[in-house]
C-alpha cells in the first residue's frame, strides 16, 4: 500500500532546495510589507496609466436598490446597450425588467431546493433532521435553502430560458427592491417544504405530484408580491 503522506527526507530536501536560493533580502522586505505592494511593478504602472479613451454611450442607469441582485443588474447593464441598438431605441429610455428575472429566479432556486431532496440518496430520519458531520452540506442547505445572491452566469441562464421583456411590462415593487424581508420569508416557506418532501419520500409518496403542487404555490406567491408575470 502507498503511502502518501510528508516524508521527512521530502522535508529535508525541501530545506536544502530552499537555503540554497534564498534571498534575504526579498525575504526581509518581504516581512515588512503587504503582498500586494511587494508585487507591484513601477514599470509597469507607468506604461499603463489609469485613464479611459472609450467612452461608452449614455444610458439608463440602473440601481439595485435594497436588494441584492448586484449579480443580476451586472448582466443587464452588459446587455442593454446592445439590445437597445438592434431595437433602434434610445438607450437613455430602454431598461429591461429585472423583476421579470427576480421572479424566475426565485421559482427556479426553488424548483431546485425540492429536487435535491428528491434526488438525494441520504437516508433522512424521520424528522427531517440530519447528521451535521455525515452531510454537512444538506444540513447547511436545509438551514437557508432560497438565497438572493448569484452570479451573472446564472443570469444569462435565465435569460437563455426566460428572455426579457421591457421595466414598463413589469416594473419593481416594493418587495423587489426591498428584498431582505420577502427572501427569508420565501425561503422559510421552502424549507418547510422540503421537510414536508423529505417526510413524503420517507412514506413512499409520489415526490413528483407533491412538488408541483409546492411550485405552483411559490408562483402564486411571487405573483402577489412581485406582480404576475406576462403571459407565455
Amino acid at each position: 500500500m502507498c503511502n502518501y503522506s510528508i516524508s521527512l527526507q521530502q522535508l529535508k530536501e525541501f530545506q536544502k532546495n530552499y537555503l540554497k536560493n534564498q534571498n534575504f533580502d526579498l525575504e526581509n522586505r518581504l516581512k515588512e510589507m503587504s503582498l500586494q505592494d511587494f508585487s507591484l511593478d513601477d514599470d509597469i504602472i507607468k506604461e499603463n496609466k489609469f485613464e479611459f479613451n472609450l467612452e461608452l454611450p449614455e444610458c439608463k442607469i440602473y440601481s439595485q436598490n435594497f436588494s441584492r441582485r448586484c449579480w443580476l443588474f451586472s448582466c443587464l447593464n452588459l446587455i442593454k446597450n446592445g439590445i437597445a441598438e438592434k431595437l433602434n431605441c434610445n438607450p437613455l429610455n430602454f431598461q429591461i425588467s429585472a423583476n421579470y428575472l427576480t421572479f424566475y429566479d426565485m421559482l427556479e432556486k426553488s424548483n431546485h431546493a425540492y429536487q435535491v431532496v428528491v434526488d438525494s440518496k441520504y437516508n433522512f430520519c424521520k424528522n427531517g433532521l440530519i447528521n451535521e458531520s455525515k452531510n454537512r452540506f444538506l444540513a447547511e442547505f436545509l438551514k437557508e435553502p432560497i438565497r438572493e445572491t448569484g452570479r451573472i452566469e446564472y443570469a444569462r441562464e435565465l435569460i437563455k430560458k426566460y428572455g426579457i421583456v421591457p421595466e414598463e411590462i413589469m416594473p419593481e415593487t416594493y418587495n423587489s427592491s426591498n428584498s431582505e424581508e420577502f427572501v427569508k420569508l420565501f425561503s422559510q416557506k421552502v424549507r418547510k417544504d422540503l421537510f414536508l418532501l423529505i417526510e413524503a419520500k420517507n412514506t413512499k409518496k409520489d415526490l413528483y405530484v407533491i412538488k408541483n403542487k409546492m411550485l405552483y404555490e411559490n408562483y402564486s406567491i411571487l405573483s402577489k408580491v412581485l406582480g404576475a408575470p406576462p403571459r407565455i
